[in-house]
């Protein structure tokens, strides 16, 4: 997902006060693009290393999620923001596949996103929306729906819903209808008591579960509609923690697969 922004990164602007006079009247330099906050590392036999890019504000600007030693399968995303510091257009390929996606947000006066409109790129260059997402809050911290629409030129199709479900502000379980019955899911989440490098970020989690983000998801169960558990979408992860109380490293289990996640917070 948003961004502090996305994982609390600190970054210290050294203003120099000596030649002011001058300085107003020479052009300023656009903010420089920096390589700074998480290295996330996925260990596993096919893992990604992403990394994320800030600009001298603090605003993540781009994403890249490459696998060691090739460019296959490489995912890059590009963001753009509005005057307010809120993400507006994500821009997001995996060239090797000739894949090229455009993700455009929409928000309400508080502030939240209201839809997320995904479109991809003809073979004229043009992008062309297929689907969009549509979201619903009950207060600045909770959200209750999200609903996904595919796009038809009669009218445009239903193909999922979530609804959210909180306590003590904490999203423990999602209701997920399908388009048929038995495609019907309930997920039930669990929470450490620790920091979430991702609360209050400016960038969206598409997915939305765990919505705010305020702490770091230990165990997913995922049920079907009769109630029985799949174990290939349940997950539970261990982690180790920073001094300041962020995620350091995460195990997750998730059927017969482990991977993990290692997590650096440095500027440079």
């Amino acid at each position: 997902m948003k961004i502090n922004s996305l994982y609390l990164v600190s970054l210290v602007l050294l203003l120099l006060s000596c030649g002011k006079e001058n300085d107003e009247t020479l052009p300023q330099p656009e903010p420089e693009v920096t390589s700074c906050k998480i290295t996330e590392t996925k260990v596993s036999d096919n893992g990604f290393v992403t990394t994320y890019f800030y600009d001298s504000e603090g605003l993540l600007k781009k994403v890249e999620a490459v696998l060691p030693n090739t460019s296959n399968n490489a995912n890059y995303y590009e963001l753009e923001y509005d005057a307010d510091g809120r993400l507006i257009k994500n821009n997001w390929s995996i060239p090797s596949l000739n894949f090229y996606y455009q993700l455009l947000y929409t928000y309400n006066s508080a502030g939240q996103v209201t839809k997320l409109t995904l479109s991809h790129k003809n073979t004229e260059g043009n992008y062309v929306p297929s689907t969009y997402h549509v979201y619903e809050y009950t207060g600045p911290d909770e959200m209750k729906q999200r609903r996904l629409y595919r796009i038809d030129k009669d009218q445009d199709v239903l193909l999922e819903t979530e609804d959210y479900f909180y306590e003590n502000g904490l999203m423990v379980k999602v209701e997920f209808q399908g388009q048929r019955p038995d495609l019907n899911k309930v997920y039930e989440l669990e929470y450490d008591d620790k920091k979430n490098h991702a609360y209050q970020s400016r960038v969206f989690n598409m997915q939305g579960y765990g919505y705010p983000f305020r702490h770091n998801i230990t165990k997913t169960t995922a049920l079907d509609y009769k109630g029985r558990i799949i174990s290939n979408e349940s997950t539970e992860s261990t982690y180790t923690y920073t001094p300041e109380g962020y995620p350091a490293t995460r195990t997750s289990t998730r059927g017969i697969n482990t991977f993990s996640v290692a997590y650096t917070y440095n500027c440079k």
